[in-house]
């Protein structure tokens, strides 16, 4: 099953509604990664740039995945038909930037929360703040996986 029939005119709305998530994704990164990167820059010299370093990482991997995903998506519907491989590897890739999203979520907390352990000071506050930046794109994309998910099936 390559491609499949879609109800005409439901193409046209499913392009606008990966249309509508890529401008939702694409906002959503222009203020989180300035903002990552300067918090990221300020922590260069300091004692907890792995911190940083774990949350740009994961904004910045989860951004281009979910940008990635959406991209396929949109590309996986032609006029009112619907490529299934395309709109599978759109769920795939969506699954990834959520997957990396929350992975550096969680690797800025413990690093925050660890190093706060260790007395240096404002870690667990850069932990915290880092892994809401880092976590940003995953919560996106999970919106982008469901609807690859339902269009699979």
């Amino acid at each position: 099953m390559i491609d499949r029939a879609l109800a005409p005119g439901s193409g046209q709305r499913l392009r606008q509604a990966y249309l509508r998530y890529l401008l939702i994704a694409v906002v959503a990164l222009v203020l989180i990664l300035p903002l990552a990167l300067g918090i990221a820059a300020s922590a260069a010299e300091g004692q907890t740039v792995l911190i940083a370093a774990a949350g740009v990482a994961g904004a910045v991997v989860s951004g281009a995945l979910l940008i990635a995903a959406l991209v396929k998506g949109r590309a996986a519907v032609a006029g009112d038909v619907l490529s299934v491989p395309g709109t599978r590897t759109s769920g795939s890739l969506a699954l990834a930037a959520e997957v990396v999203g929350y992975a550096g979520a969680l690797a800025a907390l413990v690093l925050g929360l660890v190093q706060r352990l260790l007395d240096i000071d404002l870690a667990l506050t850069l932990g915290l703040v880092m892994a809401a930046l880092s976590a940003a794109p995953a919560v996106i994309s999970d919106a982008a996986r469901r609807l690859s998910r339902r269009l699979a099936c």
